[in-house]
């Protein structure tokens, strides 16, 4: 069984309890809307951000992917993103952790 919700933390808090044994997937829309809002207040770039949504959630981005090896195949390295700092490693993401939110 799945459960899903818009990241509320009091609902997602709600549903571990009354479904503990289920994973609990975000809406894909609210989470564009999430990221565009945090980069939004941290001072983002407007390019650095149209580019980092578009990985993220675009027709081809990491949101989208529908099996691993998909998800494998987009997850962003330096060369792939002209704007990306190349002195900071990017973070290990893996198809299976990046479907779980965070406890």
């Amino acid at each position: 069984m799945l459960t899903g919700s818009d990241e509320e933390a009091a609902l997602v808090k709600a549903m571990r309890a009354a479904f503990p044994n289920t994973k609990h997937l975000f809406c894909m829309l609210h989470c564009d809307n999430n990221v565009r809002d945090h980069v939004t207040k941290a001072g983002v770039q407007m390019a650095i951000k149209q580019e980092l949504l578009k990985l993220l959630f675009g027709s081809q981005g990491l949101a989208s992917a529908s099996n691993e090896g998909k998800f494998d195949n987009r997850t962003v390295q330096p060369r792939h993103c002209s704007m990306y700092d190349s002195t900071v490693p990017p973070p290990k993401v893996t198809y299976l952790n990046a479907l779980s939110p965070k406890s």
